[in-house]
């Protein structure tokens, strides 16, 4: 038999694959497109042991799960049964997993994952500087877990800034604080189960907006001070796109504060978009209607509840695909628009309208109409015409006899 001979480039996929054979997850069980309630949510992360490359400090390898900007803060917070459980503010509990070497969206099943949370990986430029719009994890791995997403819109993902790529965005060092909420949305990260809040501020050296989003879309959930989108909901699969990982930081690179405590706008925020991503790994679907009333009328939720006070109401109902849907309804009360009616017109004018069917000329000068809005409410047309009569001017001309004169009168 002829030796096998193999490159480098061979040798490195091959020893590849065999470490993510021997350090592959046990078979699951779970059902991979489930829509049941859940005590605990797997969290599976990548690790910055994994992709910190050696040549950058500390510093920058620190934006991961297991890293130092993140544990004291945002992990803790995740890992108290005070916060997430059955006994805590949001109901389901948190087990984070260490993600093995990805070699395809079954590694991710085989985990078991029901979130997979991606951190920041940077890439060192040759001159020795990070470079943050290029990610260490390759673009395969990535790719794969983006599939695993799109197989079924429970499947979640949490990425950020280059890591995001290949879901079409891009992001750049160009927010200016404070964010707040993107006006009217199915989902709200500012108003959940740890609080509401009005605007969240973003922290360390790079600040991060989308400037580039899929032709596919998004659902912005916030944007900067001067509206550009800084967290999004991807439509193409439901995962949560940050454009910097600042957001959910502690230390010198963001806000969240160190421990299990919600203690600042921050920690209420990155809170509720955990919880949010909790009732995504569940299969909960979100939609939002919009009802304008009139005075004194009322209107029917989703839920089957009358209402006439104006407000913001959530129903939970059971979907056609047996998993629950949440419908944020908006009830707006429009007011009783008054117009006066009264034209410029002089004494002598032929002048007439109808409205409502009544008449109004020199005869019949003063009324009042009610007509229907689109929305079909109470609308007042008062009329009131006015005839303004002729004025009249005398022009006194002297002169001598003799003299010669004009006169131009409207030109």
């Amino acid at each position: 038999m002829a030796p096998v001979s193999f490159d480098s480039a061979q040798w490195q996929y091959y020893i590849f694959l065999l470490l993510a054979l021997a350090f592959t997850c046990p078979v699951s069980g779970q059902e991979p497109c489930g829509c049941e309630q859940q005590e605990t949510i797997k969290v599976c992360y990548i690790s910055g042991d994994d992709y910190c490359d050696a040549g950058l400090s500390s510093l920058f390898c620190e934006y991961s799960l297991d890293g130092a900007f993140m544990e004291p803060g945002l992990v803790a917070k995740l890992r108290s049964a005070q916060n997430f459980g059955p006994s805590g503010i949001a109901s389901c509990g948190m087990e984070l997993k260490k993600l093995p070497p990805v070699a395809g969206v079954e590694t991710l099943d085989s985990c078991g994952c029901d979130i997979v949370f991606i951190g920041q990986f940077p890439r060192v430029s040759p001159s020795g500087v990070p470079d943050l719009s290029v990610s260490l994890v390759p673009e395969a791995v990535l790719e794969s877990i983006r599939e695993w997403s799109a197989v079924c819109e429970s499947n979640l993902v949490i990425v950020t800034q280059a890591e995001a790529n290949p879901w079409g965005y891009t992001t750049e060092n160009e927010n200016v604080n404070p964010n707040w909420p993107a006006g009217q949305v199915s989902i709200s990260i500012f108003d959940g189960p740890f609080g509401s809040l009005s605007s969240f501020q973003q922290g360390g050296s790079f600040q991060g907006v989308f400037t580039q989003i899929p032709s596919s879309g998004a659902e912005i959930l916030a944007e900067d001070a001067l509206g550009r989108p800084t967290v999004v909901l991807d439509a193409a699969t439901n995962d949560i796109i940050l454009a910097d990982i600042g957001i959910l930081c502690s230390g010198e690179a963001g806000q969240v504060s160190e421990g299990a405590g919600v203690l600042n706008n921050n920690d209420v925020l990155a809170c509720n978009l955990f919880a949010l991503g909790c009732q995504i790994a569940e299969g909960v679907s979100f939609n939002s209607r919009l009802a304008r009333i009139c005075p004194g009328d009322s209107t029917l939720l989703p839920g089957g509840s009358m209402v006439s006070q104006p407000g913001r109401y959530l129903d939970t109902l059971l979907a056609t695909n047996g998993c629950d849907s949440i419908i944020e309804t908006e009830v707006q009360v429009v007011g009783i628009d008054t117009v006066l009616f009264s034209p410029p017109l002089c004494e002598g004018d032929d002048f007439s309208t109808i409205i409502n069917g009544t008449i109004y000329d020199v005869n019949n000068r003063v009324g009042e109409e009610v007509l229907q809005t689109a929305e079909g409410c109470d609308s007042v047309v008062q009329v009131s015409l006015f005839f303004a009569p002729h004025s009249y001017d005398t022009v006194f001309i002297s002169g001598c006899s003799g003299d010669g004169f004009s006169l131009m009168v409207n030109g």
